[in-house]
């Protein structure tokens, strides 16, 4: 230790000395890290795996995760979830911007129910929990114990509840007539936004009846019952003495609801008070109630925007600014408060709905999400001549909203109101391709637009004179026009004139779109106009532009960096003259197809994909990748080259006019120059060592830069690459040639053995990418014993000779490894030394780590529409196939698509349909394919019928070839035991996230600790929705249950085992005048008396797939009476005595009956001690037992100056009250009003 380690260290220890003499503290922070607060909890969604998920707010400066990676933290065991003295730590947490997601899983101590809280919750972070940005650079630390607690609404700093109710305001969404029964035959159901229970349908607490009303005509009744349901309530009507006649099927047209606006009413566990936000008025239209919205305060819609111009959020493309009176950001969770998303629509231009799904409110702003049918993808390029209805009743606040219905509709630039007039909107025409005709209709030409949902095969309404076919001196007009996504679809017919032939069209023709040719959107709400003549002329590469009437545009540079933007997306930056002033954005240019005129070539002669194109003003960049589409090239290789063709552009009516190519010298491209002549340089070294390479450098005029091609004469001495590397093979002389079209040079070269001495100077080294490697092998076990050579890690070492140069890479051998500590036994990381036949040695990083068992899954659905789907909305979306959540097990980050263990993946599943037929992952019928998307695993099915996998469809909108059904109701899918998955340690490309060939491998993170079935619960054209497939052997039920008139309970059966999916129960009531059960098996106590409830548990299967026997049992309920009320008042003489004795309490039943019971009963418990000692009226509370029963209410006591007592209570004898007083010694809890 030096010796300012040491003075620190006596430093240290004096401190702490010192603190502990004086009862002082010390926070100690590990090096480097930066101290963090926990700012706020909130809840969210969990999953099958983990039922509770918990956000943590944090106020680090940095982000610590994208909301997909496992948090960066060794010390999960800190973060625990607390119930009743039991708790369970996080089993995930991961890092999304500033916030944890914490999740927990069910334990045998604590079991927890999918995003069920109770009240008491706690949320327990322990003091020195670490963590740290993704990339390690910054490390945090909670320095003090954290708790937050639930108090049946949100999380509250602190582990104790608040000792009071809370007052709090409930919104009122929406009022369903529901059928009732015969005692009560109206039913309102009301859908409100508490977070906290109302109760499993028992009376809804605090409820005051009166306030809720039913109207007919001059004929108002108040509620007989309203039950709590959930964060529903329900009211029931009996018409009583009003005389109406309320039928138990429907309501009548005119009909109202009303709830009051001072209407309040209890949680179920009185932890809450809540008050309606507003006055709700509902009116029966003939098929539902709808709210009356007159009386709230008016609200408007300033304008619709695609940005935010009040408070600058940038999370949507659809912000409404109304003249809310809201001050309040709600933040990023879905706007619940008013039922805002039920007033608003969104339609395409092809008149398909969008799904407005999303809502965010800051202030006066409500900014939307809105996705294409079907998806789960946000809309984030807007078509032109979409609308956006706001309905009556849009609200962000409760008492206010919008009174009339509002449309607006976008023209590319900006929402305008619209009003069914069409807006007109300028078009671009971009290519023309020979479509598919008829005899009707010999040529059919596709006609490639900017414009977006077009239609599918609609026929839209078009200028047909504005478009001619020409061949010749002969013309005709377009017959035909149609919307198939961003393209016309045009159908020309015969003439006398002019006769076409099916689908040929020949050399010259000429396709003509006059400037000003419109055509209308399939919904009617743009008309779509040309500003200039697009002309087409078909020859040998089908239909080309005619670029005379061009303006002419010129390529400024092309560079592997934004000159002018800062965009850092890509490699591949051209600069133009273009007159675009305009960003396009993120999605794929589609103004013009600049796509179709630019190539890319590698340096060894083979071409790029160029499959993407972002434009922002003058500067188009583009996204290459190889021809396997490995992923976007993201470092340029010397050599590439990159060729501009004539037709290049960026706006429609400019255009380059001749071909140009640009080569990249490994530091910038040039335009390629190529040379009068060259030569080899002339201190070019023409001596090699065996084993070694050389660089073979040629020499031409200034600015050359082209590839040239090489050759050796006897490549049994040496071999020469594309790049002109010659690799010495044995010693001899060898003539190189190096050529460029028809110029050629040769040079000569001496290849000879290593000297002794230079072997001696030699050194090994290990091929690696230039960031290294490590070696993960699994944990050795005497049944599978494991090492880096059995892992078939693919191991390249090379030499660095005396004179500098390199060998070429060779295999290194198993016997040159070394061992590591304990054997690969013991998890951990080491070090090994690698020692060649010459002994020389390398050391390599090797990661020794456990097998993970694989269990349920983190989610299971059907992502999207298959891409022959009119739904399908394109690129971004998985095409209808299965996706597979597996981020509790994997840590796997890139997209594995083409890796052979893949299909091993595949080998352990296996599908079958409802009808019975089954597709394997394996076998000469191999029919399933499996990708591995990060942590997700992507299955692709082949259904029968099909020539390809299928992704989910329904027949009426599959426009493909085939249709084949999957993923259909009943379906099952089976991962059976032993399954691996994978994950790729090395480097990877940025977009689209896939390994790097040679820099990297896979390892086997874990294995299917067992045999699991997954099947679709529900479908219907629309959704496909799959579950664990759990088969029930039998389910339990109580013998008996007792419940009181008027009250609910659930019937409570359960499936054996607890888990099962399968099977459906049915209920039915031996007397329903007694107790009522809903198919949902809640209950309602009619009267009192003794009914027997029979539950059916139908639709299992056995072990061996036959159909199994219903399963039938009974329970006996019995209704009893059940208190609903409790009150008394009483008036005593200023200074008297008060004798409970000589006073009756009135009880009242849930049957309707009363009863008189005296206030020394010894069932009544009055709580104080009454004070007559002042005049004024006082309140008591009082409790009245019957048949274990306990109900409270309360005791009114007016003191005056006369005495007396009310109806309510009788008098008795006053000294023998004031005995009773003395003996019970009661002490009451008095509330006193102002006299």
């Amino acid at each position: 230790m030096s010796r300012t380690k040491k003075l620190l260290v006596l430093l240290l220890a004096v401190c702490m000395a010192v603190s502990a003499i004086m009862c002082l503290s010390f926070s100690a922070f590990a090096e480097g890290e930066t101290a963090a607060h926990v700012v706020g909890v909130t809840t969210s969604e969990g999953n099958g795996s983990y039922p509770i998920r918990i956000h943590v707010n944090t106020d680090v400066s940095k982000s610590i995760g994208n909301g997909e990676q496992n948090l960066n933290t060794k010390e999960m065991s800190k973060v625990t979830f607390q119930r009743n003295g039991k708790s369970v730590s996080a089993g995930t947490i991961q890092g999304h911007g500033t916030q944890m997601y914490c999740y927990f899983k069910t334990s045998t101590d604590l079991p927890l129910t999918l995003n069920t809280l109770l009240r008491g919750d706690i949320l327990n972070i322990a003091a020195g929990f670490v963590f740290s940005t993704q990339d390690g650079t910054t490390s945090y630390i909670i320095n003090e114990e954290v708790n937050y607690i639930y108090d049946g609404a949100a999380w509250i700093k602190g582990t104790e509840l608040p000792s009071e109710p809370q007052e709090a305001t409930a919104s009122i969404l929406t009022a369903e007539r529901v059928k009732g029964n015969g005692s009560f035959p109206m039913r309102v159901d009301v859908n409100t936004n508490v977070t906290s229970s109302l109760g499993d349908q028992g009376n809804l607490l605090g409820a005051d009846l009166a306030k809720v009303t039913f109207v007919r005509g001059d004929v108002s009744i108040p509620a007989s019952v309203i039950q709590g349901h959930g964060t529903k309530f329900y009211c029931y009507f009996a018409a009583g003495d009003s005389g109406l006649d309320l039928a138990q099927e429907g309501a009548q047209e005119g009909d109202k609801f009303i709830i009051d606006e001072t209407f309040s009413f209890k949680s179920k566990d009185s932890a809450f008070i809540y008050t309606v936000d507003a006055g709700h008025t509902y009116v029966y239209d003939g098929t539902k109630f709808v709210e009356d919205f007159s009386s709230f305060t008016e609200m408007k819609i300033e304008s619709i925007t695609t940005e935010d111009v009040v408070n600058n959020d940038k999370d949507s493309i659809f912000f409404v600014t109304t003249d809310s009176a809201n001050t309040a950001n709600f933040g990023n969770d879905n706007y619940a408060a008013t039922n805002i998303l039920n007033f608003i629509t969104f339609t395409f231009p092809d008149g398909a709905a969008g799904d407005v799904w999303y809502c965010r409110v800051n202030g006066s702003v409500a900014r939307f999400f809105i996705r294409t049918g079907g998806t789960n993808l946000n809309i984030n390029t807007l078509p032109v001549g979409s609308v956006i209805t706001i309905k009556p009743g849009f609200r962000i606040l409760a008492t206010e909203a919008v009174q009339e219905e509002i449309s607006f509709v976008y023209d590319g630039e900006e929402w305008s109101e619209y009003k069914d007039t069409a807006i007109t909107a300028p078009t671009r025409i971009s290519r023309v391709t020979k479509g598919n005709g008829n005899d009707s209709y010999p040529i059919a030409l596709n006609v490639s637009t900017n414009m977006l949902n077009l239609g599918s095969l609609v026929g839209l309404k078009a200028d047909t004179a504005k478009v001619t076919y020409t061949r010749g001196d002969k013309s005709v007009n377009v017959s035909i026009v149609q919307g198939y996504g961003s393209n016309l679809l045009m159908y020309f017919k015969s003439s006398s004139d002019l006769a076409l032939t099916k689908d040929t069209p020949e050399k010259g023709d000429i396709l003509k779109i006059a400037a000003g040719f419109t055509f209308n959107s399939a919904s009617g709400s743009c008309v779509y106009k040309t500003a200039i003549d697009y002309v087409f002329v078909y020859g040998d590469n089908g239909f080309e532009a005619d670029l005379s009437s061009f303006t002419d545009m010129k390529i400024l540079s092309v560079t592997t960096t934004d000159p002018k933007n800062g965009n850092n997306d890509t490699v591949f930056f051209v600069d133009t003259d273009s007159k675009n002033t305009k960003d396009f954005g993120d999605p794929n240019y589609t103004d013009t197809d600049i796509l179709n005129y630019v190539t890319f070539t590698f340096p060894d002669g083979t071409k790029g994909n160029i499959h993407y194109c972002r434009v922002n003003k003058t500067v188009a960049r583009f996204y290459i990748r190889k021809q396997d589409n490995s992923g976007n090239i993201n470092k340029v290789e010397k050599g590439s080259m990159l060729t501009f063709s004539k037709g290049f552009r960026i706006l429609p009516g400019e255009a380059l006019k001749e071909d140009v190519t640009y080569i990249y010298t490994g530091s910038e491209f040039q335009i390629l120059k190529e040379p009068t002549d060259f030569s080899i340089a002339a201190d070019q070294k023409t001596e090699m060592i065996v084993g070694s390479v050389m660089q073979i450098n040629v020499k031409a005029e200034e600015g050359v830069n082209v590839n040239y091609t090489y050759k050796v004469s006897d490549n049994k001495i040496a071999t020469i690459d594309y790049k002109g590397k010659l690799n010495a093979i044995k010693a001899g002389k060898v003539t190189v040639t190096v050529s460029y079209k028809d110029i050629s040079k040769t040079i000569e070269i001496t290849v000879r053995d290593e000297t002794p001495e230079e072997k001696e100077d030699r050194e090994l080294v290990i091929e690696q990418p230039e960031n290294g490697l490590k070696y993960y092998v699994p944990v050795s076990t005497d049944e599978n014993p494991t090492s880096v050579w059995t892992q078939g890690f693919d191991l390249q070492g090379k030499y660095i000779f005396a004179d500098g140069s390199e060998s070429e890479p060779f295999a290194i051998k198993e016997n040159w490894l070394g061992s590591v500590e304990g054997d690969y036994k013991v998890p951990g990381e080491y070090q090994l030394v690698i020692t060649d036949d010459n002994e020389f040695e390398t050391v390599i990083t090797v990661v020794v780590y456990e097998y993970k068992d694989i269990g349920l899954f983190n989610s299971i659905g059907v992502s999207g529409y298959d891409i022959g789907d009119d739904r399908n909305p394109g690129e971004g979306t998985w095409n209808g196939h299965m996706m597979i959540g597996l981020s509790s097990y994997s840590t796997n980050t890139t997209n594995l698509l083409s890796q052979n263990e893949l299909n091993t993946i595949a080998s352990y599943i296996e599908y079958t349909t409802a009808d019975g037929k089954v597709y394997l992952g394996s076998g000469d019928d191999k029919r399933i394919g499996v990708w591995q998307i990060g942590a997700n695993m992507l299955v692709m099915i082949k259904p029968e019928g099909a020539t390809t996998n299928m992704g989910y469809s329904s027949e009426d909108h599959y426009k493909g070839t085939t249709y084949a059904p999957i993923y259909k109701l009943g379906d099952k899918i089976t991962f059976k035991k032993g399954m691996p998955i994978y994950a790729w340690i090395g480097n990877k490309t940025v977009d689209p996230n896939r390994p790097i060939e040679g820099e990297g491998y896979l390892i086997v993170e874990g294995y299917l600790d067992a045999d699991y079935t997954y099947y679709c619960y529900e479908e219907d054209g629309t959704k496909s929705l799959w579950q664990l497939y759990k088969e029930y052997t039998d389910f339990k039920l109580n013998e008996s249950m007792t419940i009181t008139a008027g009250g609910t309970a659930s019937v409570g059966a359960v499936r054996v085992p607890s888990d099962a999916t399968l099977g459906t129960f049915s209920y039915e009531s031996s007397d329903s005048s007694i107790v009522t059960v809903t198919q949902q098996g809640n209950m309602i106590g009619m009267k009192v008396g003794t009914a027997t409830i029979t539950v059916t548990l139908s639709g299992g299967v056995d072990a061996e797939g036959n159909p199994m026997e219903d399963i039938v049992k009974t329970m006996t309920v019995t209704v009893k009476r059940g208190i609903s009320k409790v009150e008394g008042s009483i008036e005593l003489k200023v200074g008297s005595t008060f004798d409970p004795s000589a006073y009756e309490v009135t009880v009242t039943f849930t049957d309707g009956t009363t009863e008189k019971i005296k206030l020394n009963d010894e069932r009544v418990v009055i709580s104080g001690t009454v004070d007559t000692s002042a005049t004024g009226e006082q309140t008591y509370s009082i409790a009245v037992t019957i048949d274990g029963e306990t109900k409270r209410g309360q005791l009114t006591v007016n003191v005056t100056n006369g005495g007396g007592c009310s109806s309510a209570v009788l008098g008795v004898n006053a000294a023998a009250a004031l005995l009773v007083v003395a003996a019970a010694g009661v002490v009451l809890v008095l509330r006193k009003k102002a006299h």
